[in-house]
């Protein structure tokens, strides 16, 4: 979910305010359209708005946000100011300012950070969740944007995506995040197996998405009689993934079974959504033989950032 990548930072600004405008109301795109002004004021650097800019999109766009999170993600990086828009939950935006300045002020190369401890210990300075998704935020601009750093801030990144932030978000339910956050330790530690991969899987393209069409298509017409108003999005698992299925099962990328993820989404608008979920779930697996062992429930519990889900293996009956 990098679409903005290609968007000039003014661009990139008016397409957030627009955004914000269409999900919170005028009030709150003009409100972020004055902090983004008070900020430029006082500070003209052009590249920090670029990048402020897009952590702030990212927070959005990719971290689910709303408008008191997206602005901590813009400003934290500003000169501090006690002066915000009227419109904006003032306390809460300083909470969550003091918690994204202690926490990048921890100096992890002195503490074991990847210790559970430690990962409790930062989730417990956040003070709130939102904290740690602005971090995340600025985690994913680091790891897409990695040439701008030095090689020691690149070895930095490295041991805290790797012992930090990457559990972190697998805690929250965060996967594609900690896709993202994977493939760059691999890209910086094994860069070569990592090419290959990638340039397998380009070649296997096409015989992949045909497998896909002739896997839904008999899923699409159960759902349909059975009056389920379902969206399909499917994607290829990431080059680390698929590694560590190699590693552990000793085989070439040839021979890994589950290289897809499919994901069905239910839009019927039922009063019961979990046990509408538990239906279409019935019917992939009368479908499709399941792994019972590979079955995780997170409609029952849903995970700590609201993440709410049924996740299976399956394969087919031939």
């Amino acid at each position: 979910m990098n679409s903005h990548a290609n968007y000039s930072p003014e661009k990139l600004l008016q397409h957030l305010i627009s955004e914000i405008t269409l999900q919170f109301g005028h009030e709150k795109g003009d409100c972020f359209r004055q902090t983004v002004t008070n900020c430029r004021l006082v500070d003209s650097d052009e590249h920090k708005f670029a990048r402020q800019i897009t952590i702030a999109y990212m927070a959005y766009a990719e971290l689910g946000l709303g408008i008191t999170g997206i602005e901590a993600a813009f400003i934290y990086d500003y000169p501090a100011s006690k002066k915000h828009p009227a419109c904006i939950d003032a306390p809460h935006l300083e909470m969550l300012l003091r918690g994204i300045h202690v926490i990048l002020k921890l100096n992890t190369t002195k503490v074991k950070v990847h210790s559970e401890n430690f990962r409790k210990l930062l989730l417990v300075l956040a003070g709130d969740i939102q904290v740690v998704l602005v971090l995340l935020a600025i985690v994913l601009y680091k790891v897409r944007n990695i040439e701008e750093y030095t090689d020691q801030e690149k070895k930095m990144l490295l041991r805290d995506t790797k012992h930090l932030y990457a559990p972190l978000a697998h805690r929250l339910g965060l996967y594609r995040i900690k896709t993202t956050i994977e493939d760059f330790i691999m890209q910086q530690e094994e860069p070569e197996i990592y090419h290959v991969i990638k340039a397998r899987l380009k070649e296997s393209e096409q015989k992949r998405l045909d497998f896909i069409e002739g896997f839904l298509q008999p899923i699409k017409q159960r759902l349909l009689a059975d009056g389920c108003n379902c969206s399909f999005k499917y994607r290829t698992k990431s080059v680390s993934s698929i590694w560590k299925k190699m590693k552990k099962q000793k085989v070439d990328i040839d021979d890994i079974k589950d290289l897809l993820a499919i994901r069905i989404i239910d839009e019927s608008g039922h009063h019961n959504e979990k046990e509408s979920c538990w239906r279409i779930y019935s019917i992939v697996t009368d479908l499709y033989i399941p792994d019972p062992k590979r079955l995780r429930d997170w409609i029952t519990v849903p995970k700590a950032s609201g993440y709410e889900s049924l996740h299976t293996t399956v394969r087919g009956r031939d």
